[in-house]
């Protein structure tokens, strides 16, 4: 049961989209998703991260971009939260998105990476040869 109090701490988000059945067909599907502002992550928070990836791993927000030039100053922010092991659900709420939304920009990394592993273990992948290459001479 929601109090009055935290009301305004809620916004609901009502997506209605097609779900593949067991029998084949099509349905369409109401789906309500309740996400907590409190949680949401601010701009001055997302560019925290950033530059603490940045500092750890040899500015990875501009040397992902460089390799991997579809990528857009959203994706990198979804890059660095699936760096620390969020999920879906997870960064639904810290980015105040519906969760078909952050899974379709799951798919949309996962294509661009070209790789089915978990975002996570992918990004891991990334950095890890990319900070292992020998510096050029």
């Amino acid at each position: 049961m929601l109090h009055e109090k935290d009301s305004y701490n809620i916004v609901n988000y009502i997506f209605i989209g097609f779900h593949y059945t067991l029998d084949g067909l099509y349905k369409i599907c109401l789906y309500r998703y309740t996400v907590y502002k409190k949680y949401a992550l601010t701009k001055r928070q997302l560019l925290e991260l950033k530059d603490a990836i940045d500092r750890h791993y040899d500015n990875f927000t501009q040397w992902i971009c460089k390799e991997y030039p579809e990528l857009n100053v959203d994706d990198i922010d979804y890059c660095c939260l699936y760096y620390l092991g969020l999920k879906e659900a997870d960064i639904s709420v810290f980015m105040q998105r519906a969760y078909p939304t952050v899974c379709e920009r799951s798919r949309k990394l996962k294509r661009i990476f070209n790789s089915d592993k978990p975002l996570n273990i992918i990004i891991q992948n990334i950095i890890t040869m990319h900070c292992t290459k020998a510096p050029y001479n």
